[in-house]
């Protein structure tokens, strides 16, 4: 006790000097990298906090993949003659507004559903039909390997009318899958095309940024890579923004999704689900009046790590929303 440890034992257990160097030169860098990636999601103060184009008052709808990428990436039909079907998949994450686009879409004559289109319910969603839903121990694993294709295909087709052009299907885990979709169901006489449905994260009940903006993401890569004829982006805000532009602008993009369509008519009694959906009995543009517009925002705040993810997504899906970061006072950045 006392005594000194050897020279030999000291410099043994010494972090060199330049080693030290180093390992702070990193901690300093993290704590810089955390300042700039850390941060807040300024959420409008009213309204449906929509972007520029919005403001500008387009002719159509907002569509993404139409007015935002460049350039387009020429993804095309290369039948040699008009597809006998087009299958359209809703995709979407959870109160996306994909009931509300499948009830609306499900009007048209020239649309097949593999349910009762009068039904606004998780029962219309092809993997509640096919029993996928109920034994799926964990039905969000975006790996592909899992999911019987096969069967699912055959459930589909035994369901949908297919004296209709187009047929229509959406469950919600089907937004991991998109290339599997694409291949498993393109046929020489059948073309494959996705609505993409996304929501503002300032207009979420829950509180989870990142978790929107990852979601955010995926749709914003699926759009990317399918371009505008595959791909059509539909933001919920837009249903209650310029609700009667919606069926006009899906018309164009493909003939026949919004022939037949009437954004006013309000959903049946019956057979929906009202505590899954509490606009299951007015029209849309009732239930945006009265239950949704006068609620907004849900927050004023989000706090996020995902700065440059966050400005670069409100910007591509033309959202109003600003950002601050964490290392400036009421200094905001982006759209």
């Amino acid at each position: 006790r006392g005594r000194r440890r050897p020279r030999a034992v000291q410099a043994a257990t010494r972090k060199p000097l330049a080693m030290r160097l180093v390992v702070g030169a990193l901690l300093l860098a993290a704590a810089a990298a955390a300042k700039t990636t850390h941060g807040t999601i300024r959420c409008q103060r009213s309204g449906l906090g929509l972007g520029r184009a919005a403001a500008r008052g387009g002719e159509t709808v907002h569509d993404v993949a139409a007015t935002v990428l460049k350039p387009w990436n020429g993804t095309r039909w290369n039948g040699t003659a008009p597809p006998r079907h087009t299958i359209v998949f809703l995709l979407g994450y959870a109160y996306s507004g994909t009931s509300a686009a499948h009830w609306l879409l499900g009007q048209s004559p020239t649309v097949s559903t593999l349910r009762d289109p009068d039904t606004m319910s998780p029962a219309k969603e092809g993997w509640a039909i096919d029993g996928l839903k109920k034994r799926a121990k964990n039905r969000w694993r975006d790996d592909d390997d899992w999911i019987p294709w096969a069967r699912l295909e055959e459930t589909y087709y035994s369901r949908w009318n297919l004296s209709r052009p187009i047929l229509l299907e959406n469950s919600p885990p089907e937004i991991l899958h998109a290339d599997r979709l694409f291949r498993q169901f393109t046929r020489n006489d059948t073309e494959v095309r996705f609505v993409l449905l996304i929501r503002s994260p300032c207009n979420q009940h829950n509180t989870r940024a990142d978790v929107h903006l990852e979601r955010m993401d995926v749709v914003r890569k699926i759009a990317r890579k399918y371009g505008r004829r595959h791909a059509f982006v539909l933001r919920y805000e837009d249903l209650c923004n310029q609700p009667r532009r919606v069926p006009a602008a899906l018309e164009a993009w493909l003939p026949g999704l919004g022939a037949g369509v009437d954004v006013e008519r309000r959903p049946g009694a019956g057979r929906r689900l009202t505590k899954k959906h509490s606009h299951s009995q007015k029209s849309i543009p009732e239930y945006c009046r009265a239950d949704f517009i006068p609620r907004l925002p849900y927050r004023a705040s989000l706090p996020t790590e995902k700065r440059k993810m966050s400005a670069s997504l409100l910007d591509f899906f033309d959202y109003g929303a600003g950002f601050e970061s964490a290392e400036t006072t009421g200094r905001v950045t982006g759209s």
